[in-house]
């Protein structure tokens, strides 16, 4: 049997840090973007730096910044998804904080934003502890058994292709090629437009 309804909403404490508030206040009406899933595997979740960039140029003038996060571990990939970002002139209000804040100070980001736009990781399920709107892309795990448990989530899985073949976490086996080139640019502005956010 599947519980359609929680019995109580997950929830998280926000514990940020003057430098976590002083780059919200700086920021304005900002969305976040967390590119880079953690764990076994990871790469099998990333979703490509080139789709990334052109989502950025269709969204950019919808918020007064776009932050990029990530673990320290991502330091490296997020410098060059803004090398690619400032190759086109049009966009000039992205910053990326992926190895300068710690775990809390992104929660606080998280937190407060518009909206959050990831791939399936540790991230999402932060935002929907926070009811944050979201956007989540899908691609080896199941969306219905590892989702964000949000109303305010939409979830975006690759248009063909073998996916959502990971329910327990092992079977990557099952995987045929890499099935998040089968998530469009569109169909992630899409769900954007279907959120209603700005």
């Amino acid at each position: 049997m599947l519980v359609k309804e929680p019995v109580s909403r997950p929830s998280i404490k926000n514990n940020g840090s003057a430098k976590s508030e002083e780059l919200i206040h700086a920021s304005g009406k900002y969305c976040v973007i967390h590119p880079w899933p953690g764990g076994y595997k990871s790469y099998m979740k990333e979703w490509d730096i080139e789709n990334w960039a052109q989502l950025i140029l269709l969204i950019h003038k919808d918020f007064h910044k776009i932050i990029i996060t990530g673990a320290p571990t991502d330091v490296e990939k997020t410098e060059h998804l803004m090398t690619t970002i400032k190759s086109n002139k049009q966009v000039n209000n992205v910053i990326s904080v992926a190895g300068v804040t710690v775990l809390s100070e992104t929660i606080d980001l998280i937190a407060h934003a518009r909206v959050i736009f990831s791939v399936n990781t540790g991230i999402t399920h932060i935002a929907a502890a926070f009811d944050v709107n979201q956007i989540c892309l899908h691609g080896p795990t199941n969306a219905k058994r590892w989702g964000p448990y949000s109303s305010k989530s939409i979830g975006v899985v690759p248009s063909s292709g073998k996916y959502g073949y990971l329910n327990f976490g092992f079977e990557y086996n099952l995987a045929q090629g890499n099935c998040m080139e089968n998530i469009s640019v569109d169909a992630v502005y899409k769900a954007y437009i279907e959120l209603r956010v700005v």
